[in-house]
């Protein structure tokens, strides 16, 4: 039987915080989802607590699967989901019992294609901070909304405090094997609707955690996280350029991909890291055709560290690594 909601939840080594993100969604006042839980290969007692909770509720499916990551674990619920819309919910977050009622409703009102809620943190100390920006409701249309989350300021690219028709997922998947999957796909199903509804309301609680890969602090982390961010910025400026509709975030998505690219080469040469395991000359390359003749956000330090680049790839390498051999010597005074 058809369901209005499907709820799709990755799962992977969460079995501190998965019952609670399991509670808060089968207490949900809106009762017409499934849920799909994803089992990405755990290793502890997460596995069988799906299976528990599934014993209870006749709403949910697991799905069984080695380890492919967290896109790849969406995708599989993705390609098995029948509901009219999806959700998609991380393991070790949880949300208002009110969510997906407030959400769906918004939608039907006003024929909307994606939903967009407020979402709280919960801080490593505890604290909540409620991340909700707006005073009140708003419509958007498939250009105003896209350019938004390309801005990255007013809506971010989070897969989880939406609610999506599941027809934009038609031929959109999120990218097997990177981090930052959803800054790589969201802005793609934006383009694709036709009206969104950026909500007021939080109902989303984002739980950062020090085990979480975003706090991770391992070299392999760190630089997957950077390399994986930079190239999806990358093809979002791609998209600004390839799209004329899209042409006034040409510079605002140019000044975001010379930011990430510019931390990645900054990161490598800093900690001595062997260039030749990274794309560090592909990235160089990159980043040095870039044209900011016409940028002006971007700082005339940048600018000058740009010219550089253009200029030869040695010299810039030498300027950086003597930048940080003066910065490790001043710090030591």
């Amino acid at each position: 039987m058809e369901k209005i909601i499907s709820v799709i939840v990755p799962v992977y080594n969460v079995e501190a915080y998965l019952p609670k993100c399991l509670n808060s969604i089968l207490k949900q006042k809106f009762v017409d989802f499934e849920l799909i839980l994803v089992d990405d290969g755990s290793t502890d007692s997460s596995g069988k607590i799906c299976d528990d909770f599934a014993l209870l509720d006749q709403r949910i499916k697991v799905i069984r699967q080695k380890n492919g990551g967290l896109s790849n674990a969406r995708n599989s619920g993705i390609n098995i989901a029948i509901g009219k819309y999806f959700s998609f919910i991380d393991s070790d977050d949880w949300i208002d019992e009110n969510m997906f009622f407030e959400m769906y409703n918004q939608a039907i009102q006003n024929k909307a294609d994606i939903v967009i809620a407020g979402h709280y943190s919960v801080e490593l100390d505890g604290a909540i901070v409620d991340n909700t920006k707006l005073k009140k409701p708003r419509l958007l249309n498939r250009v105003e909304a896209t350019s938004l989350i390309l801005g990255d300021e007013e809506i971010y690219s989070f897969a989880w405090d939406k609610l999506y028709k599941s027809d934009l997922f038609e031929s959109i998947r999120y990218p097997d094997g990177r981090v930052f999957e959803d800054t790589a796909t969201t802005y793609k199903l934006f383009n694709k609707a036709e009206i969104l509804v950026q909500m007021n309301q939080p109902f989303y609680y984002y739980l950062r955690r020090e085990s979480g890969i975003c706090l991770t602090p391992e070299f392999s982390r760190v630089m997957k996280r950077k390399e994986d961010n930079y190239v999806a910025f990358l093809e979002r400026y791609e998209f600004a350029l390839a799209n004329k509709e899209y042409a006034h975030m040409i510079a605002i998505c140019q000044e975001k991909v010379f930011e990430q690219g510019h931390q990645f080469l900054h990161y490598i040469v800093k900690n001595k890291l062997n260039k030749k395991e990274y794309p560090y000359v592909e990235i160089l390359s990159k980043l040095s055709a870039l044209d900011f003749s016409n940028n002006g956000l971007i700082s005339k330090k940048k600018k000058f560290e740009h010219r550089i680049m253009r200029i030869s790839f040695g010299i810039y390498t030498s300027f950086l690594s003597g930048f940080y051999f003066i910065n490790d010597k001043l710090a030591f005074l």
